[in-house]
């Protein structure tokens, strides 16, 4: 009786580090993602003030070949 508790607490242990491993896996792609965003967007802040304004989005959307009228932009 005391091995199969033994042995079930192990598993329950095992399963809990497997889980454990993919969530810190997760947490790295996001970061990394995040970081991502991060230097995208500040490359097109171009006057550093911690938002885009139509000129930049303009700009960002000649990046990525978007045309949109000025209508649109607004």
């Amino acid at each position: 009786m005391k091995l199969k508790q033994e042995k079930k607490a192990k598993e329950k242990a095992e399963e809990i580090l497997k889980a454990k491993q993919v969530i810190n896996f997760v947490v790295k792609k996001i970061e990394s993602c995040t970081e991502n965003i991060w230097n995208v967007f500040n490359t097109f802040d171009v006057d550093k003030n911690g938002t885009i304004d139509k000129s930049e989005l303009k700009r960002v959307l000649d990046y990525c070949n978007v045309s949109l009228d000025k209508k649109d932009l607004k």
